[in-house]
């Protein structure tokens, strides 16, 4: 599933806007309430002090789908979504 992911960038609004990038090894499963499968990405904006966060499917997909990413990829959405 990450392959088709990796490599693609977003922005996080609720997280001074910093620019995360998802890695082809980091999805994790997380039990218990709210839990399920999350992508776990590292903010590219400080090298000194990567920041790992947690994004659902569905948020990261949103994200992704918001974000320009590098020349040659493009990022298909639905009408309506």
């Amino acid at each position: 599933m990450l392959a088709k992911y990796k490599g693609l960038v977003f922005r996080d609004p609720d997280n001074n806007n910093c620019a995360f990038k998802v890695w082809d090894e980091n999805l994790e499963y997380r039990s218990g309430r709210g839990g399920g499968w999350f992508v776990i990405a590292e903010c590219n904006d400080d090298p000194e002090n990567l920041l790992q966060e947690p994004f659902t499917l569905e948020i990261a997909c949103e994200l992704i789908g918001e974000t320009e990413q590098e020349e040659g990829i493009q990022v298909i959405k639905q009408d309506g979504e």
